[in-house]
């Protein structure tokens, strides 16, 4: 929690040679998703084929969240790469069902198993 009351989010990145994993912790919504999308956007011309966001950790996720990574899944697909999504927790599915993405998104049970489904 920042000094405003505000939870914030954190990002780790794990750089596998050509799988990129997102380690989320804490809440994607308006107020933390811009440096979410620069930390991504940054690496989307490196060596990575494939993006693995990892929302173990995620708490929360907003309709922005949810826009930002409909967006980013869109540009990696523009490029011919790959957006998985992994361990979400059933709070964060749940939204995803609601809005319809879940027909769009696979979510998968471990990132070990995201990586292994790599297109």
């Amino acid at each position: 929690m920042n000094c405003f009351g505000l939870v914030s989010l954190e990002v780790h990145k794990e750089d596998l040679g050509n799988v990129l994993i997102y380690h989320l912790i804490g809440e994607l919504d308006a107020y933390t998703s811009d440096s979410f999308e620069k930390e991504v956007s940054s690496t989307i011309n490196e060596k990575a084929r494939t993006y693995v966001l990892d929302l173990s950790g995620l708490d929360f996720i907003s309709s922005t969240g949810i826009g930002l990574i409909v967006g980013l899944r869109e540009q990696l697909k523009e490029k011919n790469l790959d957006l998985k999504l992994a361990e979400a927790q059933e709070s964060v599915k749940r939204i995803f069902e609601i809005v319809g993405l879940d027909e769009i998104f696979v979510f998968y049970n471990t990132v070990e198993e995201a990586i292994q489904q790599m297109t």
